[in-house]
């Protein structure tokens, strides 16, 4: 499988090795069909979070209304943004799955379609995934 790195205005198709390890710890999944609406504002609020060792997977589902171009731009202009243009419209499920064979992190989150967050929600959410790995597992009887 390939993904589409951005070098200036012009996407690229480069080869993700499959195993390759990640510096960082959360790897958002991104899939999105003609949200070029409100697709910018989401990815700079995923920019703005106070936590920062986290990388995001855009995948656009063959999007007809700029999507795809606002996916790109993000990928081209901060290396923890990841495109992943599909070829044809396969649904929001099949473009997830996309994301997710490339997620070389530990911890994994996702979105139905790019949404606006709080600047502490990766914070917190990192903290949450580190008491529940490190937490006692019960022994149930």
């Amino acid at each position: 499988m390939s993904t589409s790195r951005v070098s200036g205005s012009r996407a690229s198709m480069t080869t993700v090795p499959a195993g390759r390890p990640d510096a960082a710890l959360v790897t958002l999944v991104i899939a999105g069909f003609d949200v070029a609406p409100y697709a910018r504002e989401a990815l700079e609020s995923v920019q703005a979070q106070t936590f920062t060792g986290w990388r995001a997977i855009l995948i656009d589902d063959h999007s007809t209304d700029g999507t795809r171009e606002i996916f790109a731009e993000a990928a081209g202009s901060d290396d923890r943004f990841t495109f992943v243009p599909q070829r044809e419209r396969r649904g929001l499920g099949a473009a997830r799955n996309a994301g997710l064979d490339r997620v070389r992190t530990p911890f994994v989150g996702g979105a139905g379609a790019p949404r606006r967050h709080p600047r502490t929600h990766w914070k917190r959410l990192r903290g949450w995934c580190v008491r529940a790995v490190t937490a006692p597992i019960g022994r149930g009887t």
